[in-house]
């Protein structure tokens, strides 16, 4: 509004402009934020996001496993230091990077083996890298205890002084 004078005559000029499809955008953008912030925040994965070799955003549940804070610097996690570099060399000129295994220090369980994945990212206007980690050391145990045991089997059938004959069975159904 701008007030004014003309021929001694108070006046005022406004301009009316509609701003609903604005507004609509607006509580759009604001219920896709929350979407997102709650997937982040509930996922059951270890979430970061990191810049230059530090947090700038965790889920709970990287916070929870490895006592980590907004600000610490993701260099501590590693057992190995040297493995944070061979993440970021590799990385390099890669839009994503999967399945990267590597064995992290956490809370409360000591040193544990993680699948990395990451991705690039925009984050509060910086390009910063999204990573979510999975514990694989329970799975890659039971790996390798049903590894040994089939070595074990196999010792067994070898050693045999019977011949033993396996046979594979199939069940199918039959129209």
């Amino acid at each position: 509004i701008v007030d004014l004078e003309h021929d001694g005559q108070a006046g005022w000029i406004a301009w009316l402009l509609n701003i609903t499809s604005l507004e609509d955008t607006q509580r759009e953008l604001e219920r896709q934020r929350r979407t997102l912030s709650t997937i982040f925040e509930n996922s059951p994965l270890c979430l970061s996001i990191t810049r230059d070799g530090v947090l700038q955003a965790i889920n709970p549940r990287f916070a929870r496993t490895f006592a980590a804070r907004v600000g610490d610097r993701t260099h501590l996690l590693y057992e190995d230091p040297d493995d944070q570099l061979r993440i970021i060399r590799e990385m390099s000129g890669l839009e994503e990077f999967r399945d990267y295994q590597v064995r992290l220090r956490t809370a409360s369980e000591g040193v544990r083996e993680f699948s990395v994945n990451t991705t690039p990212i925009e984050f509060e206007g910086a390009r910063s890298i999204l990573a979510y980690l999975t514990d694989v050391t329970d799975l890659k145990r039971a790996a390798a205890t049903i590894s040994a045991q089939r070595a074990s089997l196999q010792a067994i059938l070898d050693a045999s002084p019977v011949p033993i004959r396996s046979e594979e069975h199939t069940s199918e159904l039959q129209s």
